[in-house]
Order: structure tokens, then C-alpha cells, then sequence
């Protein structure tokens, strides 16, 4: 059951309009259009898992999707979350293309692309902390509480998932996304032979707590001196102080 769709990030109009307001030579234009096109393809990642999940048939499985809740003075961010009768499944999702590798020491994670090695916060490391935050946020709202586990799920076709430590839990908590729905269903027989679970009206409480706890989170602190200001023409698209009525574009 779905809780919480998924709508398309405010990031991605908040870049477009971005773009369209930089002057055309402004040194933070192709910054801007490369977090466009990694929004996007954040976007249509997590949309591909959303995918797989629609074809478990599960009534008392809720979906709850792009959660941010605060805790303190900072937050923490869930792209899919997944409450059942016997515990609660946390899912980071990422696109991202070329050869990942998880390192032992630092819990390091690298990608290998085009000749260019990145880091990258690791993603295990992410939704554990996550895992942690929830739970703790679980106990000061007196909710009930169930196992929670997590997975880290890649999307892209072009994702190679190694390891520098094969004692590393990574082969447990990161996998492609073909194998989304068979690892959740063998994740909820292992759960399912320790513990009864709860009632689907228990779930829903907890599922409705989290959509009140839900806050739309702005990340953009943009230099806005670079920003044209006026509105937008139609006929010549160009930026005025001034329109007549009829004229104006966002």
C-alpha cells in the first residue's frame, strides 16, 4: 500500500528556473546543468525501484517515499521506506554509473569511471545512520518498534558493485536493482519465523506519524548576485524590471 508517492524533486524546477536566470557565460552555469541532470537521474533511479516494489503483493507492506525528519538542529533524508508486519526496511538509492568499490579501511567508498577514480560518501554508512536516527526518533515518539534493517539498491545498468574486503557486510546491505524484490521477500522470511509482527492498525499509526514528522527540505544556498532579476519576456526572452500585462514568464 502506498503511502507516500513519489513526486519529482523541488530540485529539479529550482535548477531549471536556475539556469534560466544565470547570465549565459556565468562561471556556475554548467555547475547548475550538471545537478540538473543528477537530479534527474536520482529521479528516475529511485522511480525504477518504486517499479519493482508495485509487484510485491503485500497488503500490509506500506510504502512510504522521499522522507525527510528532523531530529535536533539536523535531519535525515530516506528515499524509500518500507513498513511491514515484522520489521521496518530503509532503501538508499542510487544511480550512479561505472565500478564501485566498497573499501575495508575508513569504509571508503570509490567509483572508477572514464579513467577517474571519485569518492563518494559511503552509501552503507548512510543508511545506517539513517537506520540509528530512526529507530532513536521511533523511541521518543513512544511508537512501537519493530526490526529495522536496510539495503543501499544501484540502479543503473552500468553499476559493477565490488568489494576490497569480502568479510565486509557490503555483499548483504548493496545490490543492483534486479534483485530488489527477491532479496526484500528473503529479508521478511528471516523476520517473519521470530517475531508475530503487528496489527496493520499499528502500522498505520506509525506510517501516519512519519507523514506528519515529514518536512520538505531546501538545500540551496546559490550565490544569487549571479541571478537576472526582472521577469521574463515572451516574445524575446529576455529578463525586464519591468512587464506588460500578459508578458510575464516564470
Amino acid at each position: 500500500m502506498l503511502i507516500k508517492e513519489r513526486e519529482i524533486p523541488l530540485m529539479i524546477p529550482y535548477f531549471e528556473a536556475y539556469l534560466r536566470r544565470q547570465p549565459l557565460n556565468s562561471a556556475l552555469s554548467s555547475k547548475t546543468e550538471e545537478n540538473l541532470l543528477k537530479a534527474w537521474a536520482g529521479y528516475h533511479g529511485e522511480c525504477k525501484a518504486d517499479r519493482q516494489l508495485s509487484t510485491i503483493d503485500d497488503p500490509h507492506m506500506l510504502i512510504l517515499n522521499d522522507l525527510s525528519i528532523h531530529v535536533g538542529k539536523t535531519f535525515f533524508q530516506i528515499d524509500t521506506l518500507i513498513l511491514t508486519k515484522t520489521f521496518i526496511l530503509i532503501l538508499e538509492i542510487k544511480n550512479i554509473a561505472g565500478a564501485m568499490e566498497f573499501g575495508a579501511e575508513f569504509e571508503q567508498f570509490s567509483r572508477h569511471y572514464k579513467g577517474e577514480v571519485t569518492g563518494f560518501p559511503n552509501p552503507i554508512s548512510q543508511a545506517n545512520r539513517n537506520m540509528i536516527h530512526l529507530t532513536h526518533w521511533l523511541q521518543k515518539k513512544k511508537l512501537p518498534i519493530l526490526p529495522i534493517d536496510y539495503l543501499v539498491v544501484f540502479t543503473n545498468p552500468s553499476s559493477l558493485l565490488s568489494t576490497s574486503n569480502q568479510l565486509l557486510k557490503t555483499t548483504d546491505k548493496a545490490i543492483r536493482i534486479e534483485n530488489l524484490v527477491a532479496k526484500f521477500l528473503s529479508i521478511k522470511k528471516d523476520f517473519s519465523r521470530s517475531n508475530s509482527g503487528l496489527e496493520l492498525k499499528e502500522l498505520k499509526k506509525i506510517a501516519n506519524s512519519i507523514l506528519k514528522a515529514h518536512s520538505p527540505y531546501n538545500p540551496f544556498r546559490e550565490n544569487h548576485e549571479e541571478i537576472l532579476p526582472g521577469v521574463r519576456c515572451k516574445e524575446c526572452e529576455n529578463f525586464k524590471h519591468g512587464a506588460k500585462k500578459g508578458f510575464m514568464v516564470l
